[in-house]
């Protein structure tokens, strides 16, 4: 299994990494024990992905196609397009959950806009600051880390592997926030749709990431490593290893490969 093909989230007790074919998760329950899980990813989403890869789809159609389509798969074709509509009403009024529309229509709210900007990074930076969904963010890297440099998930291994992760999700978390800043400055100034301008600035921002990638951009990185370091991630103890290694030894298992003792 490629490294590179892997993607991990983590959350408050639950570690999870999917590839093109699988999601395993694990999760710590209520009497303590680790309880695992595994999904294999429907052939209609596989399928469609691999089509919008081949595509110059904008970022935000192929986010809500993708989203549609597994939870048409896990929960049924009528939860599809429930969040379908709202995808489609939300796109339709300009509304971004954190962004006041009808004040965007005047010269005088670029200062505001400013500290709106920073108000959305301090609100982000809120949210993870809890050393528990810390620390499993860090354990969810380690595990990834042991498994990439060594080509096993020993627990000895994670032990000494990194918290920071080079194609963590924070490193595009400034970049994009920086691109949908200008372009709410820009609609404020020109006048013009600012979810229009929201999606030209995301978009922008994505195929940046797709060409380059923010983490090959020095600053972003240097960003990106400082942010993981000092806020999104906290030293695991054993147990959220654990959590994170048990996620991570489903997957290889799903993926027929042999685990190393």
């Amino acid at each position: 299994m490629n490294p590179r093909e892997v993607g991990g989230s983590a959350k408050f007790q639950f570690v999870a990494y999917h590839t093109e074919k699988y999601v395993a998760g694990a999760r710590i329950d209520d009497t303590g024990e680790i309880r695992c899980s595994l999904e294999r990813r429907s052939s209609t989403s596989r399928w469609l992905e691999s089509r919008l890869k081949q595509t110059p789809t904008p970022y935000v159609v192929r986010d809500i196609l993708l989203r549609v389509t597994e939870t048409s798969a896990r929960s049924g074709f009528s939860w599809a397009i429930a969040l379908l509509t709202v995808e489609a009403i939300v796109l339709a009024i300009g509304l971004d959950p954190l962004t006041p529309i009808h004040f965007l229509n005047s010269h005088r709210v670029i200062p505001w806009l400013y500290g709106f900007f920073f108000l959305r990074l301090l609100l982000s930076f809120a949210i993870s600051w809890d050393r528990e969904a810390m620390a499993y963010h860090a354990a969810e890297h380690m595990v990834h880390d042991a498994y990439a440099q060594t080509g096993s998930t020993r627990l000895a291994n994670i032990i000494e592997a990194s918290r920071i992760h080079s194609r963590c999700g924070i490193t595009g978390l400034v970049p994009y926030e920086v691109f949908k800043f200008g372009s709410l400055v820009i609609a404020a100034h020109l006048s013009v749709s600012p979810i229009l301008a929201l999606l030209a600035g995301v978009e922008i921002a994505n195929w940046i990431d797709r060409i380059w990638g923010w983490h090959h951009v020095p600053i972003t990185s240097t960003i990106s490593r400082f942010l993981q370091e000092k806020v999104f991630t906290a030293p695991p103890d054993e147990t959220e290893l654990l959590v994170a290694k048990t996620a991570f030894d489903q997957l290889l298992l799903a993926h027929g490969e042999e685990l190393v003792a």
